[in-house]
């Protein structure tokens, strides 16, 4: 091997894990943005700093759902550059953990791409546990008797009053039929079935309150009787 063969070989062997190492990410890569009231938009930046040899490009930002947007403020950094991707998650018809990706990819080949995923609990103001009732499966008897139960919470700070609650099928029964909930309190809500005709009754219970940014909630009901 001539002398410039070898001086090319050793600068291809130092500079590329320079190149691979290009750049550096300043954010972990789980985001925790903890707890967000429901509704409200999740924002924040992923930042990096070019520091390779030569400038990068971003190739694309890729995200999970359409819930998401993220978008850098530049697409090519020079050397020494910062580079921030601006993010917004809507949390709007979420409740509960969540957790949302975004991708980076770049135009050069040796730099590998970047996931990130950003996490939150989402809190509404008035919540319902569980989500819906799924009642086992039974067999037809007019003796038997099922209980369930689910609970609403007022995370607001005033009292809510849960002014109704009325059940869409007549071997439902549910007490108590309305409550005050003090703030930051739970209410428990018992609901009797009785399997006295076989099918499936599905159906759901709706919750009418003074709460004004949600005055009727509805909560679904999952039933199977055998014959």
């Amino acid at each position: 091997m001539n002398s410039a063969k070898f001086i090319v070989l050793i600068l291809a062997i130092l500079i590329t894990p320079l190149l691979s190492q290009q750049v550096e990410f300043l954010n972990p890569e789980t985001i925790d943005a903890g707890k967000i009231n429901e509704g409200e938009n999740i924002q924040g930046s992923i930042k990096f700093v070019n520091v390779g040899v030569t400038p990068v490009t971003i190739k694309n930002v890729r995200t999970s759902c359409g819930c998401t947007a993220a978008k850098p403020d530049k697409k090519t950094y020079a050397v020494g550059d910062t580079a921030e991707i601006n993010y917004t998650v809507k949390t709007r018809g979420f409740k509960g953990n969540i957790a949302k990706s975004i991708r980076i990819s770049f135009a050069e080949e040796s730099i590998k791409d970047a996931s990130f995923t950003i996490r939150a609990y989402i809190s509404k103001d008035i919540n319902i546990t569980p989500n819906y009732l799924q009642f086992q499966p039974v067999s037809q008897n007019s003796d038997t008797i099922i209980t369930e139960f689910f609970e609403v919470q007022n995370e607001t700070e005033a009292p809510v009053e849960i002014k109704k609650i009325t059940v869409y099928n007549n071997l439902l029964k549910i007490t108590p039929e309305n409550a005050v909930i003090p703030p930051h309190k739970s209410h428990l809500f018992q609901v009797k079935f009785t399997p006295t005709e076989s099918g499936r009754h599905d159906t759901r219970i709706s919750i009418e309150s003074d709460y004004t940014k949600e005055p009727i909630m509805y909560l679904p009901v999952f039933i199977q009787v055998s014959g």
